[in-house]
């Protein structure tokens, strides 16, 4: 993983997201509003998932994307043991709910101890991804 800790040091707030654009994930400051950096992997903890509905409801509406769903948190630095290994994948489509969904059942997730952005895909440790919801 980069290390972003010049422009996001440990424990900055921060909302990641998918950046269609770039091919990759984009980290802003939550205090900012800035991106500070584009990443292919960053792990974040305290994870909240979040997707505004009005935002959500022009994506509907206009048939068009926009930056209006992805992980609050804070920039952490992986755990000893480094990488998580298997994981639960997330995901999330503005068309078919309003919220972010684990991949293998489809049920709804707000919030996480730990979130792992890696290249295409957002992933949870997978023993816990149903125990950690809030």
């Amino acid at each position: 993983m980069k290390d972003i800790s010049r422009t996001a040091p440990v424990g900055t707030r921060v909302m990641a997201y998918r950046n269609l654009h770039k091919g990759c994930w984009s980290v802003k400051s939550l205090k900012t509003g800035r991106v500070l950096a584009h990443l292919d992997e960053v792990f974040i903890s305290d994870a909240l998932f979040r997707v505004s509905e009005a935002g959500r409801q022009r994506v509907i509406r206009e048939r068009s994307k926009n930056v209006h769903a992805g992980v609050v948190g804070v920039v952490s630095t992986l755990p000893a043991g480094g990488e998580f290994a298997p994981r639960t994948r997330v995901r999330y489509n503005p068309y078919q709910a309003a919220t972010f969904l684990t991949a293998p059942d489809g049920a709804p997730i707000l919030a996480h101890r730990s979130y792992t952005w890696t290249p295409q895909v957002g992933h949870l440790p997978w023993k816990s991804a149903r125990k950690q919801e809030r």
